[in-house]
């Protein structure tokens, strides 16, 4: 598939004279062919069609992970190709370095670049390509002769008041649809969290690459497993400030308490303590205190944050690359430009009411690593996000006007009073723990720290886990092999991954009692005597971290009877053990088998 043409119009000054012009290789070796996916191939294709249609500024909307960057390499390629000069503007310093070293790995010469940033000389005219710090270029004279803007990270840079001055010098119009510049939008949030903030004003065009669910569903990015818990700290008297968000201030002294930072390592090590993670924060302080706490643990953990210089940045992202170090933990320098793929899971330590900003934390876990071969990440969310915004990988409208401004209203889920895993909120099993809802009403328990670190499950994939959950349960109940499960599963969801803790508890739904360990043993007995088989299977329903024995009890022994005793013996030993341990759940389940195993045996020698 052939990727069309940029339709710009060169600069509309004099052509600039490219530096070096004289030691330049060819067209054809400065400028390689890309390898792009098919729906960058369709992305750009839009692109090139709305500004073809008369459009002046469009906007890609492509999730983190898709290629987003590589996508626009290509575009500015095109573009200097046609001797179109390029400003392609990000928002932060250290973005500009970083920008420019990924445009010349996608192959563009690093002599037709010119850089403004602090401690950087102006340009000297001759560039085609020109990398900026939107605060930077604020205070400097504006490039010449630019035909293409790019916008990286457009959801910040456009709603900087000097950005909007910069779109207006170079449009040379009032409105952007007279200009005879042309704009790039790039983002992968296309959301503004205040109501009066939208993209209309500056943007034409929207052009969409395929959303986090298509794209994990297509094998570009690893699936993403939402964990989410209610209960750590108090979010609801929080304050919205005037960017939409929680007050600044406030979070920060929410989750600042040492107690809220020690459920986070808590439930780290519970769900996934030997991941490579990343955490975001809401401070400094809580940064550190994360630092601290897991290295009282013995977990390798490094802190970044703004003022953390460029060559110790690359030292820690080594380290963590290499696996020198477990974690690092920020406040908000990873959320963009930070694109190691070998991230196992993404620790989000605090509260927003930003889908943009919870979408950026999330999707820098989501890259597929070739290194590591890694399967998925999990997300584990502290702040009650995906209660409050939903899954990361949920359906979002993008719209270029502004939003109504209507109640907010939290997604709905419902938590499991057994587990606390978040469920949908007509779910009438819990997937995880097989707790029955009688009513949607019942309320929580009110001991929250107590309780299992949950799942938040979309609609489509909570069907699969109920079915699979069901077939499993089946699969005991007829005695019938709980292997071919698995080819069950592959052969009804294929390419969709079977995670074991989603078959936890799937027969007796919460019951780990030596009882119902028990009868899980005969079951797996009568198929297979490998005691390394029936070790898992048993870890698979009641947990490794569950007083698992495969070592089958005698009926006669819990009841403390010959194995000879006759129906009555049995009967009026069992009323006496009954009245001993009257108040001991346990000890009556264990009893309830031992009479059920010796009625087994009766009628099985009656038989014989």
């Amino acid at each position: 598939m052939q990727t069309e043409q940029l339709s710009l119009l060169p600069a509309p000054n004099t052509p600039p004279k490219i530096v070096n012009s004289h030691s330049l290789p060819t067209e054809q070796k400065l400028y390689p062919k890309l390898e792009l996916r098919d729906y960058q191939k369709r992305a750009i294709g839009q692109i090139y069609r709305w500004y073809r249609w008369g459009k002046k500024s469009v906007m890609l909307v492509s999730p983190t992970g898709s290629g987003k960057t590589l996508t626009a390499s290509q575009i500015v390629k095109d573009a200097i190709a046609k001797k179109c000069k390029v400003l392609f503007i990000v928002h932060r310093e250290p973005l500009v370095d970083q920008t420019a070293s990924t445009l010349i790995k996608y192959g563009v010469n690093s002599e037709t670049i010119g850089y403004i940033k602090a401690g950087y000389p102006q340009p000297s005219g001759g560039e085609l390509i020109i990398v900026a710090s939107i605060q930077t270029l604020a205070r400097r004279q504006y490039p010449q002769g630019i035909g293409l803007v790019v916008f990286d990270e457009c959801h910040t840079t456009i709603f900087y008041k000097s950005a909007r001055q910069l779109i207006y010098h170079y449009a040379r119009a009032p409105v952007v649809a007279l200009s005879k510049v042309k704009f790039l939008h790039l983002t992968a949030t296309p959301f503004r969290t205040k109501p009066k903030e939208y993209f209309g004003n500056e943007i034409e065009a929207v052009v969409k690459a395929p959303d986090l669910k298509e794209l994990i569903q297509k094998g570009y990015l690893v699936p993403a497993r939402h964990f989410g818990y209610n209960g750590i700290a108090d979010f609801s008297k929080l304050e919205t400030g005037s960017d939409g968000d929680f007050k600044n201030s406030q979070v920060a002294l929410a989750v600042g308490d040492r107690h809220y930072n020690e459920q986070i390592v808590r439930l780290f090590f519970e769900i996934c303590p030997r991941r490579k993670a990343i955490a975001f924060a809401a401070s400094v302080e809580q940064s550190l205190l994360l630092v601290t706490l897991f290295k009282e643990k013995g977990i390798a953990i490094e802190h970044i944050q703004a003022e953390t210089s460029i060559e110790e940045r690359r030292q820690i992202f080594a380290r963590f690359k290499l696996g020198i170090t477990q974690i690092i933990t920020s406040v908000g320098t990873l959320t963009e430009g930070f694109d190691e793929p070998t991230v196992e899971a993404v620790i989000i330590a605090r509260p927003t009411k930003s889908p943009a900003l919870l979408i950026q934390m999330c999707g820098r876990g989501l890259r597929l690593s070739s290194a590591t071969g890694k399967k998925d990440c999990l997300l584990l969310d502290f702040g009650e996000n995906f209660k409050r915004l939903g899954r990361i990988d949920a359906a979002r409208k993008v719209s270029l006007c502004p939003r109504a401004t209507v109640k907010e209203r939290e997604v709905q889920l419902k938590s499991c009073p057994n587990c606390h895993a978040q469920l949908n909120i007509f779910c009438q099993i819990c997937p995880e723990c097989g707790y029955v809802f009688t009513s949607d009403k019942e309320s929580e328990p009110e001991d929250n720290y107590a309780a299992k670190f949950g799942e938040f499950l979309d609609a489509e994939t909570l069907e699969k886990i109920t079915y699979i959950r069901a077939q499993r349960k089946t699969r005991f109940t007829k005695n019938l092999p709980p292997d071919e499960l698995w080819q069950l599963w592959e052969q009804r969801y294929p390419r969709n991954l079977l995670y074991n803790d989603w078959l936890y508890q799937a027969v007796f739904r919460g019951d780990r009692s030596t009882a119902a360990q028990q009868k899980f043993l005969s079951y797996l007995y009568s198929i297979s005597d490998r005691e390394t088989w029936i070790k898992y299977q048993m870890q698979l329903e009641f947990g490794s971290k569950s007083s698992i024995s495969t070592t089958r009890l005698q009926w006669w022994e819990v009841l403390q009877l010959p194995f000879d005793s006759t129906a009555e013996q049995v009967k009026v030993r069992y009323q006496e053990l009954a009245r001993v341990y009257q108040s001991d759940d346990e000890r009556i389940k264990l009893l309830n088998w031992a009479y059920q195993e010796s009625e087994s045996d009766r009628l099985l020698s009656l038989h014989q």
